[in-house]
């Protein structure tokens, strides 16, 4: 680490301090940095998320597909993609189903909540990137915040980007599962850090 840099534990939007670095004299980037941890899942998190993510060999997750909305070549080719990718992540689903663990069932619900999509330009447009364990960190992270927040911007093929533009009601559906998740008290917290206190940066 540079001796121009230092390590201080924030909060985070899962409401468990992480070790945030940090540049003396930098006020404006560290009051975004402070900002852009309080809006994030801390490192432990993200770590029982990307373990619930693994990727699994065999597996099958019966969804009943809404209809898709474009025009008949654009529908067409979405509903291609969004079949090919259901194959992609049925397995994991299907994982995430027979556990009780309470991250597998929120990151559940977020692929749930993707699947309701019915613009055929977002499957289109989306053909190209993963739902992989950090785009979950931020999908879980934004049904946590209860507005939007500069410091941090949704990937290209949020689903909860999608549906905070056209229904609500699909996102509180996916964040009842956050009522799953343990108690602040039963996360480890992570390692200590060096030198000084978040809040007084």
């Amino acid at each position: 680490m540079s001796k121009h840099n230092f390590s201080a534990s924030c909060p985070s939007i899962c409401g468990h301090a992480d070790a945030v670095s940090f540049t003396y004299g930098a006020k404006a980037g560290n009051s975004q940095g402070r900002m852009y941890a309080a809006n994030t899942l801390c490192s432990e998190c993200v770590g029982r998320l990307k373990e619930a993510l693994a990727p699994v060999d065999k597996g099958f997750f019966k969804l009943d597909l809404p209809p898709l909305a474009g025009t008949p070549r654009a529908v067409s080719y979405a509903n291609s993609l969004r079949i090919q990718r259901l194959r992609s992540v049925g397995p994991i689903m299907a994982k995430l189903e027979k556990t009780d663990e309470p991250f597998a069932q929120v990151a559940l619900a977020v692929f749930k909540m993707m699947f309701k999509i019915t613009s055929a330009s977002y499957w289109i447009n989306g053909k190209n990137l993963k739902n992989d364990w950090s785009w979950m960190a931020f999908e879980v992270a934004a049904l946590m915040r209860k507005t939007r927040n500069s410091a941090v911007h949704p990937m290209p093929n949020s689903a909860h980007a999608y549906w905070l533009t056209m229904n609500h009601a699909v996102i509180a559906e996916a964040a009842a599962s956050l009522q799953l998740l343990p108690p602040v008290s039963e996360i480890e917290p992570p390692a200590p850090v060096v030198e000084a206190n978040c809040a007084v940066i």
